[in-house]
């Protein structure tokens, strides 16, 4: 287990980085307290993270059209944590990609994972746009190791998050849960929305559909029949609570002829997805800046309603470096 000795010292700086330090502190010993499972030998790399610096894969299936929301909702606020993320590649020149994240916590959006790893290309600038509330830029972001490394062929995987250098004031975050299970052995079916600022629509946008989560029908990923267009990857999959229970990613060919498509996701805490582990991860990222990082350092993250051991056991260098993370 972590001990508190191996936990980052109090940082010589004051305002939002200090705040953020006595709250990782906080549940750090928090999560010491409730403890962890039993010591296992560590597998392989799980998640990669790094530090930021200073084409249409969408599908309009035409059985849940898009329409967009009504203005008293949006007034609201509570879909005010769907926003919209621009990211910069490493490769890129000025070019940018504009997608859509998920605001779970007031410095930290979901989104999917090409948003910041594509086609042998890394983000090393994102910004975030919440309404016409604020522009914050992110700091740190976390893939999990197997989009990183194999892209399109882990559609389950394609999920990754964006720390942000401050919080978004005054924008309502979104309460995730774990993505429910719909196949015919469960005996459940789903009803969801997917939210985005799609292309050539002047505000949010919904559409309504059902939603399919079922292991013995793919390999992994959420199925929806919900219309996406350019712009939607990374939009928030929400159930009829309006919590979040999937990212939305692109789409598959539904059949072996390839004559129909179906629009997929990755789930939440499921399939390696493990929100609450990725979170920790940005945050120990941010309470250890730059040269402070450790091979082997640990600290604690709930996972599936306990406690796991996280551990940095491998550094990558070069122009964008990396930390690559392990738990069970």
């Amino acid at each position: 287990m972590a001990t508190i000795a191996e936990l980052p010292n109090y940082p010589q700086y004051d305002g939002e980085e200090l705040r953020e330090w006595a709250t990782y502190m906080a549940r750090q010993l928090a999560l010491h307290i409730a403890g962890q499972s039993p010591s296992k030998p560590l597998r392989a790399v799980k998640a990669i993270a790094w530090a930021l610096g200073d084409g249409n894969c969408e599908a309009r299936l035409g059985q849940n059209p898009m329409k967009m929301v009504n203005e008293m909702t949006i007034a609201s606020g509570v879909l005010d944590g769907v926003v919209q993320v621009v990211t910069k590649w490493s490769k890129g020149g000025s070019s940018t990609t504009i997608g859509i994240g998920t605001l779970i916590e007031p410095n930290v959006v979901a989104v999917c994972g090409h948003l910041l790893r594509s086609d042998n290309d890394y983000a090393v600038e994102v910004e975030v746009i919440a309404g016409n509330r604020a522009r914050v830029m992110g700091n740190y972001v976390v893939v999990p190791k197997k989009w990183l490394v194999r892209l399109d062929a882990y559609h389950e995987n394609d999920i990754g998050m964006i720390h942000l250098e401050k919080p978004l004031e005054g924008v309502h975050p979104i309460d995730y849960v774990q993505t429910p299970f719909t196949d015919s052995l469960s005996g459940r079916s789903m009803l969801g929305s997917v939210y985005g600022f799609p292309e050539r629509f002047p505000q949010l946008c919904v559409s309504e559909m059902k939603v399919q989560f079922s292991l013995t029908r793919n390999s992994g990923w959420v199925e929806h029949t919900g219309d996406t267009m350019k712009g939607n990857s990374g939009g928030p999959i929400v159930d009829m609570y309006g919590r979040l229970v999937a990212v939305h990613g692109g789409w598959k060919w539904a059949n072996k002829k390839k004559t129909k498509m179906i629009n997929v996701a990755a789930p939440v805490n499921r399939m390696g997805n493990d929100f609450d582990v990725l979170r920790e991860i940005l945050i120990y990222m941010t309470v250890n800046p730059g040269a402070s990082f450790k091979v082997g350092a640990k600290f604690l993250a709930s996972k599936a309603g306990g406690v796991t051991e996280v551990t940095a056991i491998r550094h990558y260098s070069g122009s964008l470096p990396k930390i690559a993370f392990e738990w069970h």
